[in-house]
């Protein structure tokens, strides 16, 4: 461990002296803020105490002070509505507003002042957005203040601080990219990481970094992970921030503060398990609520569903059944602020509300005056799988400590109920913790962090979990693909990976993002919009949604999302194919399906004829079930924005990235096709630099597609007659997957993942060498290879991305007969030397003899001429004999036994194996056996009658035999290499049992001197 932190000092070290300038700047910047923070303490510390007394956790939160002042890192546990997100980092701010002293020793080697640590500010982490904004606006409302005087936040795209700010509350990815801008965290004091029991992948990174800052050039950084529920995790977190026995600057134990909190009783009630047909969660959850609102009087309800589309469902539904004076509320990151704040308001007095969540709410946030929490026991987990290179959100059961945590929120005020929906022996069975998302999620954006931050080795940092090896390898070779590593054996960031690390996106996204812009103006604002649609909520929602990416940018810009994509800025205004309600002119002559079963993902209540014709008519356009999600839309339309701004940045600080005009236009506008490079195939191009491995090929007549990186992907049968395939020519068709699923019965495993968003490209855009990803992406060679299937040598011009040929034309083998002659020689290895050129048993029997002859050493110029060395000789002796051979039927004409004999055998040898080895042996009873020499002694198996009179073991080549012995049947019944010894022993049992079951045969008890014979009883 010494070494490795070593060298993570030295790489961090020699970051800040590149940076020392900057360092300097911003020290100097905080000096002229220094004195707001001594107003701040004057002003603030006591109504900061005055609201910890009022709190549970004001009964910790001055040892938490006391532990921070004599040990660098600490870790506090407090419950949920305990306020330490509240008041700890404000009393942090307020009590120590100058930070903490170095010691001497750290004063010289970090360069402070030996005064104060260089840092004031208290940065304080949350896993998510809402999370952070509710935080600050929490810590403000305390003080007083609006959010973004003293304590400010900064998430995704948007931050809200000024020079007053003295608390900043940050997602885990501004704080990556804030210690890739500054690894020392200049101007910061202590860094609070909250909820960290949830183990974020950034959360993981991002504790890892700075704890690597604070052992080599910030010993003064003070660390507190907090959350509601550690556990196990919190004692593991203080084992590995502990400082070694006599490390300057800290203390060897870390303290553990628990702040215990005030909880009441909660009643638990298993509701038993929802079925698993589409909307039964829905329909469980509904039912739940309804029951605890009649059953009990008082208090609001917190119902936790897994995802978005879940929660409007549920509330839709409740809204026209629940009584006036109860109001259902959605709560979810994607929502709109002042969404977000009415559902996070206390209820108003004779109100009640039912507010339906995401786990968000499971310790992030707190919720005020909820005695009743129904819990569906599920949530959405991000799972990688390396092989595929794919990341997708899976529908997984919590573990038993969110489940414990959950049922906590109904017991915050006053005894409260939990309503679970499974059963009390499935409780039993939930994992005890929650799985870090490091052990199962894409490692992408944490490989590129690490190359950005100059870390080569993960191994380096102090990790609670360290990164699975497999998929950090997976994500290393994504980031080469994307041109964001500078070399093969190299883990440091190209320049292009450089930039894309500061854009607050996945590498992917941030790839396609510089594509763009090195395109053009049009393709550039294409790309921000993209990037937008793919984002966290899908545009267009329900089961039969189209698959088509250009579908979305279509809804983004307000278009009818079924229409051409060439019209343009003078497309009509939006129809109402996207109303399944709306009627759908069907043609009189519509062949209707036969039979009256009703369609698979039908509306309720529709005649199943003429939903059918419906279908049928449209091509499976209209009639579905999916509508656009407009609050999907005006999220997306945000981000379309805030990555536009991200791009006019780069025409500054990286013009050399950009073409001209680039920056120019309406973000969230229509995009002409036709002023873009490659038409409508811009869309499919763009993604093609996001998604490499992910180019698609078809490859048959169904919906089956063959994928760039391997495997392969198909259309469900719900998408078979999605406008998106529509093809003239379906052997030309390529698309690039943006989004893959399972295999449509829910298991992500599946060996044929669904295609759920893609869009089409043309494949001229991979020709060389203009087509505008050839030199990225494509790759054109001749290559003269051995085609198993036809069992021949083909010689093809291939135009392959990835493991994917796109085209093969097909050449003469005439101009390259060496590499005719070397696939031929593969061929031959591939089938094995005896398959290969078809030889009879003879030859066979030939080769083993002679493999047994080398064997055995009799004569050390005996040669080798085992399978294996024949083949590794083959380019040697036989490639001069195979010239013009190009199949498997050419090699059948070739007398390959007289060739090895020839090359390899002299008279003498070829005597010494007939002599020596003979082909077959003569047994007492006169039958004439071919003798095995696979193994290491001559083997001859036959029945035991045809051994009577033998006395003792046959030699051949002066070794004995091992004799196989077996019954009148041929069944194995002995194996022995002294048959005096088996007569002797364990003949009596097997004649004994043999006698009884082939009484026909002759069985003597002197074997020995018995005559032998191959015939019953009745014939001798």
């Amino acid at each position: 461990m010494a070494r490795a932190r070593a060298t993570g000092a030295d790489i961090v070290l020699e970051r800040r002296a590149r940076a020392s300038g900057r360092a300097r700047a911003r020290v100097g910047r905080g000096r002229g803020i220094r004195a707001s923070s001594g107003d701040f303490s004057k002003n603030n510390l006591e109504r900061i105490r005055d609201a910890a007394s009022s709190l549970p956790i004001g009964a910790c939160a001055e040892d938490v002070l006391k532990a921070l002042d004599g040990s660098r890192c600490v870790v506090a546990q407090a419950p949920p509505g305990a306020g330490k997100t509240t008041v700890i980092p404000l009393l942090i701010a307020a009590a120590r507003a100058d930070g903490w002293s170095a010691s001497r020793g750290d004063d010289a080697r970090a360069g402070h002042d030996g005064r104060r640590g260089g840092g004031k500010t208290v940065l304080v982490l949350e896993p998510r957005r809402l999370a952070a904004r509710a935080a600050a606006t929490r810590m403000a409302a305390t003080l007083g203040e609006k959010v973004g005087e003293s304590v400010g936040y900064a998430v995704r795209f948007e931050r809200k601080a000024s020079s007053r700010t003295v608390v900043e509350v940050v997602t885990e990815g501004v704080l990556m990219r804030r210690l890739r801008r500054d690894p020392e965290l200049a101007g910061v004091g202590a860094v609070i990481f909250d909820e960290f029991h949830e183990r974020h992948l950034d959360g993981d990174l991002a504790l890892a970094l700075c704890r690597e800052a604070q052992r080599t050039i910030r010993p003064d950084l003070r660390l507190l992970v907090m959350s509601a529920t550690l556990g196990a995790v919190g004692t593991r977190v203080a084992d590995l921030l502990r400082d070694d026995a006599g490390e300057e600057g800290g203390s060897e134990d870390v303290p553990i503060i628990v702040s215990e909190g005030r909880s009441y009783p909660v009643e638990t009630i298993y509701m038993g398990p929802p079925g698993v047909g589409f909307g039964e969660l829905e329909r469980a959850a509904t039912k739940a609520v309804k029951e605890a609102i009649r059953t009990t009087p008082d208090g609001d309800v917190l119902c936790f569903l897994p995802g978005a589309a879940e929660i409007n469902r549920v509330v839709r539904e409740l809204q026209g059944e629940l009584p006036n004076n109860v109001t259902a509320l959605p709560l979810y990151g994607a929502l709109s602020q002042e969404d977000q704040a009415l559902a996070l308001a206390p209820s108003k007095p004779g109100a009640r509300r039912v507010v339906v969540s995401t786990p968000i709410a499971e310790s992030s946030l707190t919720i005020s005056g909820v005695k009743i929490v129904v819990d569906s026991g599920l949530c959405k987990t991000p799972r990688f799988d390396p092989r595929k290179g794919m990341t997708r959100l899976e529908l997984t059961r919590i573990s038993r400590a969110s489940a414990d945590q959950r049922r906590g929120r109904a017991g915050r005020v006053a005894p409260g109920v939990c309503y679970r929906l499974w059963s009390e022996s499935m409780n039993e069975k939930l994992a005890p913790d929650t799985t870090p998302e490091i052990l199962q999620a894409d490692l992408a954006p944490v490989a590129l962090d690490l190359a950005t931050w100059g870390i080569r080795d993960a191994n380096e940092l102090a990790w609670l979990d360290p990164p699975p090896e497999g998929p950090l390898i997976a994500a290393r070779r994504l980031l080469r693909e994307l041109g964001a590593l500078s070399g093969e054996d190299v883990v440091a960031p190209s320049a292009l990976g450089r930039v894309m690390s500061d854009l607050p996106l996945h590498p992917r996204m941030g790839r396609m993002l510089l594509f763009g812009a090195s395109r053009g103006a049009e393709s550039a604002r294409l790309a921000c919009q993209i990037a937008a649609v793919l984002g966290e909520r899908d545009l267009i929602s329900g089961r039969d949604a189209p698959l088509d990416v250009r579908c979305r940018l279509r809804a983004l810009w307000g278009q009818d999302p079924l229409g051409s994509l060439s019209t343009g800025m003078d497309s009509p205004t939006p129809s109402t194919s996207s109303n399944t309600a709306a009627p759908t002119r069907v043609s009189i002559d519509t062949k209707l399906p036969k039979g009256g079963k009703r369609i698979k993902g039908a509306p309720r209540g529709k005649r199943p004829n003429v939903n059918s014709a419906v279908n049928v008519a449209t091509n499976g356009a209209s009639g579905g079930s999916w509508n656009v999600d407009d609050r999907a839309v005006d999220e997306a339309k945000k981000v379309a924005e805030q990555l536009f701004s991200q791009i006019r940045q780069l025409t500054t600080t990286h013009p050399d990235l950009c073409a001209t005009g680039v920056g120019q236009g309406d973000p969230t506008g229509p995009v002409w096709p036709f002023l873009c490079g490659a038409g409508e195939s811009e869309v499919g191009l763009l993604l093609a630099l996001a998604y490499p491995d992910r180019i698609a090929a078809r490859k048959s007549r169904g919906g089956a597609f063959s994928l760039s990186g391997g495997g392969a992907a198909s259309v469900g049968p719900d998408h078979k007659d999605d406008a998106l395939l529509q093809y003239a020519d379906k052997s030309s068709e390529t698309l690039v997957i943006a989004e893959l699923a399972g295999d449509g019965a829910g298991n992500a495993g599946a060996r044929n993942d669904r295609v759920r968003v893609a869009a089409p490209i043309d494949r001229s855009c991979f020709d060389g060498p203009d087509g505008a990803l050839f030199e990225a992406l494509a790759e054109e060679r001749d290559e003269i290879f051995w085609a198993s299937a036809s069992k021949s040598v083909l010689a093809r011009r291939r135009l392959t991305v990835g493991s994917l040929a796109l085209r093969e034309l097909p050449l003469s083998m005439k101009d390259d007969p060496d590499a005719t002659v070397s696939a031929m020689l593969d061929g031959i290895r591939e089938m094995g030397f005896v398959n290969a050129f078809s030889l009879n048993q003879t030859a066979k029997s030939w080769l083993r003899r002679s493999e047994f002859v080398h064997r055995s050493g009799v004569d050390p110029t005996f040669p080798d001429v085992s399978e294996e060395s024949l083949l590794r000789t083959a380019p040697e002796w036989l490639a001069p004999w195979i010239g013009g051979a190009t199949s498997k039927s050419d090699l059948s004409k070739i007398d390959v036994m007289s060739l090895i004999k020839a090359q390899f055998a002299t008279h003498d040898h070829l005597r010494l194996v007939e002599n020596l080895c003979p082909a077959t042996t003569m047994l007492p009873s006169g039958t004439k056996v071919t003798v095995d020499y696979e193994g290491d002694v001559p083997i001859v198996a036959a029945k035991i009658q045809e051994f009577y009179g033998l006395v003792s073991t046959p030699l051949i080549g002066g070794i004995p035999c091992e004799l196989h012995l077996l019954s009148p049947a041929g069944r194995p019944q002995a194996i022995t290499r002294d048959i005096a010894s088996f007569w002797a022993g364990a003949y009596v049992d097997i004649a004994k049992e043999l006698r009884g079951r082939y009484p026909k045969h002759f069985w003597p008890d002197d074997p020995a001197n018995a005559k032998p014979t191959s015939k019953t009883k009745k014939f001798m």
